[in-house]
This record gives structure tokens, C-alpha cells and sequence, in this order.
């Protein structure tokens, strides 16, 4: 209930302020202020000025000074006092039912950051002057932050590794807090309003005094923004706001992972198909072919997903899901086994969606590469290049060839005594290339071979050698491997052999080739050699003969009937176009022809006497980039 006082009380309650007034004035020294400070209504309670108030004239309200007169003069001072003020007023009409006294401040003296003092003077007209207490206002432009970006928001550790799942805010209320890391300057009453993928603003969040003490300022985001927004990478970024109304910059960016959709689930456990024998073992052999982990389907499963499977403490390469292509293949490099080591193993896999990762069960998988010989620096190939190549000696003492003179004999095979050696391993000589070489022996290496350079030669029968067809690389090569389960084989290098002991032309090489010409005499006549345009030459099938070989020929004239040295007739040389074996030639021979002109009838300008003389062809086979000459076929000519 409002109290209420009479007329007479209310009369002694004015006489007492007007009292007060006085004894105030008469207590003030000369000089000093004994007015009220005047009030400036759209400060805040400690005096800052807010940006929409700075962005105006600044009202300030002066109170009642105890008597007006008119041609009492007011002025209105910003920090300092100044001849005229910020604002001066002559008293005309007002009365005490005036104040408080409206007065403004223009804009331009509100430009400074800092602490400022508004007061005022009365300067009565007997020339009496009165000063006012002071009220300070506050000008704070300057952002949270000092104006500097400030850090980015930060999320919760599960949703940091995890990403924001569905999963997530159905465990939090649908809702996830994010939170605002320390800032300079920070104090209650300031405002933070939170971005959220790029263009949803969420409503200003007003920074409190638990804030201030926390030194942090929790947000929470609800799911139906994180949904509104969707799936991918969200970025999330805030600004600050001062009391005084100042924004300031962005803050620092953060990026959430949202994954609504279901994630993976049901996985499997891995496969390795090359284990799943009786010892789930993988060995050497194993390594060769190319070991790998299958992974089958699982639920949920999207393209895009990633499959980073583990070969014991090693991750693999990851492996983008199909989700129409299970399982998902993923290969297990040679060296990682090898680096993993011999022992059992474990084998898994994750499936990762961003930054979500699902486990699936693991399996063990024993491993046992273990081969004879030195270490094998490149175990993706069968062949350990730290093993020296065998030596082949022919029958006629060649080494690494096998020439003519080797036929009918058998050859001999040096290998070393390798590195890392053990009496009961298996050595195994092949001749021929891969697959399909043929075993020449089998030896079991005893403890009298470990202090030896070699083994002792081992022998290639000469049926073997015999059938060996030309080859200028023929491979010849052994094998090693345990005497115990697994067997762990490695090849050593191929040693190439030069192999040409089946020329053409047989053991007795290439025979003379044939003038298709030639009369019952044994003559090339003139006749016949016009007729033809020139001498005919037929090189008949020789024995080795095979598609591929390149056939040519060179002739030459005589000036005399028996081509006696020395009567050779140098412009008649003649090399014709080289020729290429094929099907008809093997079945008919390889046929040239050597022109008349100018070739044959320069013998009649050599012998013009006698017109006689002879001609030689020696034909020349090249196989397997070895080339073979024929024996010389020498015909007399009679050109009368």
C-alpha cells in the first residue's frame, strides 16, 4: 500500500532539501563542486556507452541546482573546462518544474576510447559560480579478444574422434555442447553467438558470471540444427560481442564430422584366403603368389566407406568400399610379412566413414617363410638375387655357351656353396625355363659341403644336352628348399646359356645352293639367262631350318670358267634384299634372282675373247642373332 503525507510535511520535506542544498554550497571550499553530477540516462550502471548510443548525440540530464534566476548561465563540460562548454544555456522561463534539465553532448566528443567526466557550471547573474560533481562515462570500442580472432570452438573427445552420429545425440540429449575456449577479456554481460554451417546462426548466448569463473562458455547445439544442416563436414565458428555492443571477428574454424546415416555394423572378421588350410599357414610359396585379405559385407555399408585392414601392428593401404563389389580385396605386401616376421599373426581391419571408426574381430594366421640361403632382400620374387648363378661348362670346355662342338657330350654345372648353408637342405638343378624346365638331379647338402667353395660339378647327360634347342638365353637355374614342412623353396638367378649347336644346315652346316638353270652340262648359257632375266638360285630347306630365320645372298663373276682366284670381276658383286622364312619357304626353299645386267653380262666385258667365265653364290642364314654362311656354289658361264 503506497504511503501518503500531508501538505504540511511534504512543505517541511522541501524546506529540508533546500536546507541540505545550502549547507552543502556553505561546506564547499572556493572552487570545488557542490552540485549533483548529472545523469546520463543511457549509460549502462558503471557508465559505458553503448554503440547505438554513440552513434547519436549523447542526452545527459542536469539536475536541479537549489535556485534559478533567470539569466542564470549553464555549461556543460566534456573532461575539461572550456570558455564555452559543450553545451551552454541562458536561463529565460525555467523553473525548478523543468528539471531535470535535458542538455545533449554532440557526437563528435564521443569518438575516444577511455574514461571521460561530464560536468557543469552555473554562473549566476550576480556572477556566483557553481560546480558540479562529475559522472564518468566509459568508451570501449575495442571487441572481446582485443579484437583478434579468438580460437576456435572446441567439441567433446568422442565427438572429435568419432565424428556426431546419430548414435551420439541419442545419448546426449539430442544435443551436443560446444564449448568456447578461454579469451582475453572475458567478462559478464558479453554476448557469443555460434555459427553453424556457415549460414545457421544460433541465438546470442550471454556470457555469465559462472562463465567468467569457468573461464569457458558451454553452447549447446541441438540435434535438430545438426540435422536441419545434414551430413558432411560441418564447419562451426562463433564471433564475441562487447557489452558496449562491439562485434568482433570470427573466431578461429573447427570442423565437425556429422554422420547421420546409420553407420557400419555387423562386421565380420577378415579372411585370408591363402591360410585357410589346416595350419592357417601362410608361407613362402604364399608370399610369392601374392597374399591378401578379404572382407565381406557388412551392414550399412556406403560407397566411400574405407577398409584399413592390419597385418599384425602394420595398417595396410586403405581400400575404398563398393558396396555392389564385396568382398573388399586388400593385398598384403611381401615385405610387411616379412617385417611382421615369422610367428602368429594378427589380422584385422576397421571400417572408417570420415573421421568414424568401426573394429572388426580379429583372426590369427601363423607364418612360416623361412627359406634356405641368405636373406632374401626381394621376397615379392621367387628368386633370391643374393644367390650366385650356376656355371655351365660345355663338353668342348666352353663356358656358358654351348657350340657345335658340344653335341654328343654331356656338359657339367658349378654351383657355390651359398650363404647361410645347412646340411639337409634340398638343391634342385633345372635346365629349361620356368615352368616347364626339366629336373636334372636332386642333392641333399651334407655337413663335408658347408666348408667347400662349390659342390661338386653336377652332370647334364648328353641326351639333355642334345635336345636342347638353339637359344641365346637358355636359363639354367636351382632351386633350395627345407627338408621339413613347409618347404619354403627359392630359385637362384637364371644362368643364361648362348645355345647354338643346332646351326643351320645341321653338324655339317649349310650346303651349297642350287642354279635352277643350270643345263645337263653343269652351264648357265646365254639363252637361257636372258630368257630368265638372270641366274635363278634356289636355296633349298636345310636341316634347322625354322619361320623367322632371315635368308640373303651374295654373288660374284669370274672371268674364267673354273673362278679361279684372283680372276674375281669386281663389279659384278651382288648382295640381294635379305629374305624372311615363312611357311612356304620352309616347304619350298628361299629363291633369288641374280640380274643379267649388270651383274653376268660383265663377264663377257672381262673375257671378250672367249665369253666364258663362272659365277659363286654363298647364301647366309641368321637365327636367333647368330648368322651362318653356306658353302660357296660355283657354275661356269657361257655367254657366246
Amino acid at each position: 500500500m503506497k504511503s501518503t503525507i500531508t501538505s504540511k510535511q511534504a512543505r517541511q520535506l522541501q524546506r529540508n532539501k533546500q536546507l541540505a542544498r545550502l549547507r552543502l554550497r556553505q561546506a564547499a571550499a572556493p572552487g570545488e563542486p557542490d552540485l549533483e553530477a548529472p545523469e546520463v540516462p543511457d549509460a549502462l550502471a558503471d557508465g559505458l556507452l553503448t554503440a547505438d548510443v554513440l552513434d547519436a548525440d549523447l542526452r545527459v540530464n542536469i539536475p536541479f541546482w537549489g535556485r534559478v534566476f533567470p539569466d542564470d548561465h549553464l555549461y556543460v563540460y566534456w573532461d575539461v573546462e572550456s570558455p564555452s562548454g559543450v553545451y551552454d544555456l541562458v536561463i529565460d522561463t525555467q523553473t525548478e518544474a523543468d528539471f531535470p534539465l535535458p542538455v545533449t553532448i554532440p557526437n563528435t566528443y564521443l569518438l575516444g576510447d577511455g574514461a571521460h567526466q561530464i560536468f557543469y557550471k552555473v554562473i549566476a547573474a550576480s556572477g556566483t559560480e557553481r560546480l558540479s560533481f562529475a559522472t564518468l562515462v566509459l568508451i570501449d570500442k575495442t571487441p572481446p579478444n582485443h579484437g583478434a580472432p579468438p580460437d576456435a570452438p572446441l567439441f567433446p573427445a568422442e565427438v572429435d574422434q568419432g565424428g556426431l552420429t546419430s548414435e551420439y545425440l541419442a545419448a546426449n540429449g539430442d544435443q551436443v555442447m560446444v564449448t568456447i575456449p578461454p579469451y582475453a577479456g572475458m567478462e559478464k554481460d558479453q554476448r557469443v553467438t555460434l555459427v553453424w554451417s556457415q549460414d545457421i546462426r544460433l541465438p546470442d548466448v550471454a556470457v555469465t558470471d559462472a562463465d567468467v569463473a569457468a573461464n569457458k562458455v558451454e553452447i549447446p547445439v541441438s540435434g535438430d540444427t545438426v540435422r536441419q544442416a545434414g551430413e558432411g563436414q560441418q564447419p562451426v565458428f562463433y564471433y564475441l560481442t562487447s557489452r558496449a555492443g562491439f562485434s568482433g571477428p570470427d573466431s578461429l574454424q573447427a570442423t565437425v564430422d556429422v554422420l547421420l546415416k546409420p553407420l557400419p555394423a555387423n562386421l565380420k572378421a577378415p579372411k585370408v584366403p591363402l591360410a585357410e588350410d589346416a595350419g592357417t599357414l601362410i608361407d613362402v610359396e604364399d608370399l610369392y603368389a601374392g597374399v591378401t585379405i578379404e572382407v565381406d559385407a557388412y551392414d550399412n555399408a556406403q560407397l566411400g566407406d574405407l577398409v584399413v585392414a592390419s597385418w599384425g601392428s602394420t595398417s595396410l593401404s586403405p581400400s575404398i568400399v563398393f558396396p555392389s563389389n564385396f568382398p573388399v580385396q586388400v593385398a598384403v605386401p611381401a615385405s610387411t610379412i616379412k617385417q611382421e616376421g615369422d610367428t602368429a599373426i594378427d589380422v584385422s581391419y576397421q571400417v572408417i566413414r570420415r573421421t568414424h571408426a568401426v573394429q572388426a574381430p580379429s583372426i590369427t594366421v601363423n607364418v612360416n617363410t623361412d627359406s634356405p640361403g641368405p636373406e632374401d632382400p626381394d621376397p615379392v620374387t621367387p628368386e633370391n638375387p643374393l644367390l650366385a648363378p650356376p656355371t655351365v661348362q660345355g663338353g668342348s670346355g666352353s663356358i656358358n655357351e654351348l657350340a657345335p662342338d658340344d653335341r654328343d657330350k654331356p656338359a657339367l654345372v658349378t654351383i657355390a656353396v651359398y650363404a647361410e648353408a645347412k646340411a639337409g637342405e634340398v638343391l634342385k638343378l633345372y635346365w629349361g625355363p620356368r615352368p616347364n624346365a626339366i629336373l636334372v638331379t636332386t642333392y641333399t647338402v651334407t655337413d663335408a659341403d658347408l666348408s667347400l667353395p662349390n659342390f661338386a660339378p653336377f652332370s647334364v647327360e648328353t641326351i639333355m644336352v642334345n635336345q636342347t634347342p638353339n637359344d641365346p638365353q637358355w636359363p639354367v637355374f636351382y632351386e633350395l628348399s627345407n627338408a621339413t614342412d613347409p618347404a619354403n623353396p627359392v630359385l637362384s638367378p637364371s644362368q643364361p646359356v648362348n645355345v647354338h649347336m643346332n646351326q643351320p644346315g645341321g653338324p655339317d652346316g649349310l650346303g651349297e645352293a642350287e642354279y635352277v638353270d643350270k643345263n645337263t652340262q653343269g652351264w648357265l648359257i646365254r639363252a637361257v639367262l636372258e630368257e630368265q632375266g638372270g641366274a635363278r638360285v634356289l636355296v633349298p630347306p636345310y636341316e634347322n631350318m625354322r619361320a623367322g630365320d632371315k635368308v640373303g645372298l651374295d654373288w660374284i663373276a669370274y672371268s674364267t670358267m673354273n673362278a679361279a682366284a684372283g680372276t674375281e670381276i669386281p663389279e659384278s658383286a651382288y648382295t640381294a634384299l635379305e629374305q624372311t622364312v615363312g611357311d612356304p619357304e620352309l616347304a619350298n626353299g628361299v629363291s633369288f634372282l641374280v640380274p643379267y645386267d649388270p651383274y653376268i653380262n660383265v663377264i663377257a666385258v672381262a673375257n671378250p675373247t672367249q665369253l666364258v667365265g663362272a659365277g659363286q653364290v654363298i647364301y647366309h642364314v641368321t637365327q636367333d642373332g647368330a648368322t651362318y654362311d653356306s658353302a660357296p656354289a660355283i657354275v661356269p658361264i657361257d655367254l657366246f
